[in-house]
């Protein structure tokens, strides 16, 4: 219901992936001066009073961490665009510009700093990144330094109770974001090949829930929920639990976020649109 004065986005795009698309777009409404860091033209940067234009990753000195926990240093990609810049850089120009001397403009010496407050980097230089890279190890903790092995998992209670119908009686089912990779994310979708080869928005189904809704693999369906609704495939896997559907949290020309409930568990209808053309 407030104001805020000044709001500084980097690589993120509120409007179109936050759950209540309606209160983001209010809060960039009210703010009065928006800057968005970014390499595309998102729905966020519209509400933008200054836009900084981006280099990607791949166009920037520094490093990278895969999923495989190993650090590898970006192969630099030779362009020029005359108006775009690091983040990296645009944040030391921007530090400058209120009047704050950065310590250095070398990558490395911010790796340096970083590596020191990082036990998974202990020993690691910069310069010495080889060109497979290191495979880093993560452990937890104590205050006191010491490793941390918890004896067993801890559970902590759901935000909220999933509906008592879901995957029982009629055809509702417990929505569950999945990450498929380069499945429709802002910046990987602008690419073609990408794009080409993510192919058509899917969701999936359990056989049981399948059968139970009379799904076929590969048909379309409609996922409806109190807050919208989209038209994907269905796609039935063994690996999914009966009750419940999965569907990528980035969906190429759709909005996820206008599916889901903001603040607890959303539950959707699945109908295929087979029975829905009949019933029309």
């Amino acid at each position: 219901g407030g104001e805020s004065s000044f709001c500084y986005v980097i690589g993120a795009d509120p409007v179109k992936n936050f759950p209540d698309s309606s209160l983001a777009k209010k809060a960039f409404e009210r703010c009065q001066f928006v800057v968005v860091q970014d390499q595309f033209m998102t729905e966020t940067a519209k509400y933008a009073n200054v836009i900084l234009p981006a280099l990607a990753a791949i166009e920037s000195e520094g490093t990278v961490l895969s999923g495989e926990k190993r650090l590898q240093k970006l192969n630099q990609a030779d362009v020029h665009f005359p108006n775009a810049d690091s983040d990296f850089n645009i944040l030391r120009k921007v530090v400058a510009a209120m009047g704050y001397k950065p310590r250095t403009a070398l990558v490395g010496e911010y790796f340096e700093g970083i590596a020191v407050r990082m036990a998974a980097l202990t020993g690691v230089s910069y310069d010495d990144i080889p060109e497979t890279g290191v495979l880093l190890e993560f452990a937890m903790t104590t205050d006191e330094g010491k490793p941390f092995a918890p004896e067993g998992f801890k559970t902590f209670d759901v935000s909220g109770p999933l509906d008592e119908s879901a995957g029982k009686d009629g055809n509702l089912l417990v929505l569950v974001p999945k990450l498929y990779m380069f499945n429709g994310e802002n910046h990987s979708m602008r690419s073609e090949h990408f794009a080409s080869a993510v192919g058509a928005a899917f969701c999936e189904i359990s056989p049981a829930d399948a059968a139970r809704l009379g799904i076929e693999h590969k048909s379309r369906v409609e996922i409806a929920s109190r807050s919208g609704n989209v038209e994907l495939e269905a796609r039935v896997s063994r690996r999914v639990p009966a009750g419940h559907v999965l569907v990528s949290d980035s969906l190429p020309d759709k909005r996820f976020a206008d599916l889901l409930t903001y603040g607890e568990h959303t539950v959707v209808n699945l109908i295929p649109l087979s029975v829905k053309a009949g019933a029309v």
